[in-house]
């Protein structure tokens, strides 16, 4: 009896081994099936990335075989039949220089011909006459430069084509009796080039009537683009010295002193805004002398931090 309750033990304990091993295999399989399918979308997402970058890489590929292409183009092209092509010269006598209007509605040309490469497509009405030509059939052109999308462009017009600008609006005094490194209101900005130099940098401004010069000195001279007349000229840094000699780093006090036995101050409070530490004189013509200093209050200590001479407008209180 014992032997039989002993065997009977074995053969349940072999049917539970077995059947716990095919529940384990059961689980095994799921989870391995599961790994399999994540394998698979992973290896999907790979495979389309890979066509994406093999796509990428021929679009460059053929990129740089046009490059190549262009490069194999202009290596022989014949420079000098290009240059007999498109032959001009200079005018001796240039007497269209400035601001114009362009009237024409052909593009700008990469040389003054009409079978010339086009630098733009569109027209630009407003443009500086740099110098006037003539081509190889005696036509005449003119290089000129345009603003556009915040910067300079160049090319060529028929000289026909540009048209002075008519009933300007000057108002820039020449009168105004204070002015600087010997350039004045109303001068032509040729002229401070010329007194000057032509080390400086021409800035042109969107919101302003024309542009301005800065020299390294710290010297600035605004001009009016079509009549070329300074209208504006400031300076922050020493050596620029107004007609009286005063500059940068001078006292204030003395400076002060001297320009208001001569000229009223701090005039117009309905009109200007004013600015604590700094001093104003009106110079006739709706302009102004101001001088600013270094602190608040106007001691013996005080010192000149910059000096503008400038339309009263510039100064005016908003509104």
């Amino acid at each position: 009896m014992k032997i039989k309750f002993i065997i009977l033990f074995i053969i349940l304990l072999f049917f539970n081994l077995i059947f716990a091993g095919c529940t384990d295999n059961v689980d095994k399989q799921a989870a391995l099936v599961q790994d399999v399918n994540t394998y698979k979308t992973k290896i999907q997402e790979l495979e389309e990335k890979i066509k994406q970058l093999e796509e990428e890489n021929e679009s460059k590929a053929e990129r740089i075989r046009e490059i190549n292409r262009r490069i194999v183009e202009l290596e022989t092209i014949d420079y000098q039949d290009n240059l007999e092509k498109y032959y001009y010269r200079q005018d001796k006598v240039q007497n269209q220089l400035g601001y114009k209007r362009y009237e024409g509605d052909e593009p700008l040309r990469a040389f003054p011909y009409s079978n010339a490469p086009e630098v733009n497509k569109g027209s630009p009405a407003d443009v500086r006459v740099v110098a006037t030509v003539k081509n190889k059939y005696d036509d005449n052109w003119a290089l000129v430069e345009f603003y556009e999308r915040r910067k300079n462009n160049y090319g060529f017009v028929k000289a026909e084509y540009l048209k002075d600008y008519e009933n300007i609006d000057d108002d820039t005094p020449d009168n105004i009796p204070i002015g600087m490194e010997g350039i004045h209101i109303g001068d032509m900005i040729e002229k401070a080039v010329v007194e000057l130099g032509t080390d400086y940098a021409e800035i042109k401004e969107l919101n302003m009537p024309g542009g301005f010069i800065c020299y390294d000195q710290g010297l600035d001279i605004f001009y009016d683009r079509l009549t070329h007349k300074i209208w504006y000229i400031r300076t922050s840094e020493e050596g620029n010295l107004t007609s009286e000699g005063y500059g940068v780093g001078d006292n204030a006090k003395e400076a002060v002193d001297y320009y208001k036995t001569n000229y009223s101050m701090n005039m117009k409070e309905e009109v200007i805004r004013f600015d604590e530490s700094a001093s104003y004189f009106n110079l006739g013509n709706d302009y102004v002398l101001k001088l600013d200093i270094d602190m608040e209050d106007l001691t013996e200590e005080s010192v000149i931090k910059r000096i503008d001479i400038a339309p009263e407008w510039w100064f005016s209180k908003p509104g």
